[in-house]
């Protein structure tokens, strides 16, 4: 008899393939976006500010503020995924609004950099730390 039965799961069936995929997500670390950040821009001026970030049930909202923009301005959109961060805001420039963009990755807890973009005119590096 040929072993029949069925029995057809042969030593060339690697199964952990799910489970590996599974593993690599839980064992990434997800660090903390809420809370309040101290962000310096790369200019020839170093230009430094806040950014703060609060999440409500499961969405964020958060502001910036800078030397040159003392008053607090809200963030028009907030989207953290992961350790990925997406804020917007507008801001008046000459009389003009213009759009401000800013990516950032958390590299580890209490350190994120990114770019922060102006309009199409141009787009900056830009590295935060944790200061609450």
């Amino acid at each position: 008899p040929m072993g029949g039965g069925g029995r057809n799961q042969g030593p060339h069936q690697p199964r952990p393939s799910a489970e590996t995929k599974m593993r690599v997500g839980t064992d990434s670390v997800v660090y903390t976006a809420p809370g309040t950040w101290t962000y310096t821009v790369d200019t020839p001026q170093g230009r430094t500010g806040t950014i703060v970030i609060k999440e409500e049930n499961g969405s964020f909202s958060g502001s910036i503020k800078s030397e040159r923009m003392r008053e607090e301005t809200a963030f028009t959109t907030v989207s953290v995924n992961k350790n990925e961060l997406k804020m917007a805001y507008t801001m008046s420039f000459g009389g003009n609004a213009v759009p401000v963009e800013i990516n950032m990755v958390i590299v580890k807890e209490g350190e994120m950099q990114g770019t922060m973009s102006f309009g199409q005119a141009r787009t900056l590096n830009i590295a935060a730390k944790r200061s609450k």
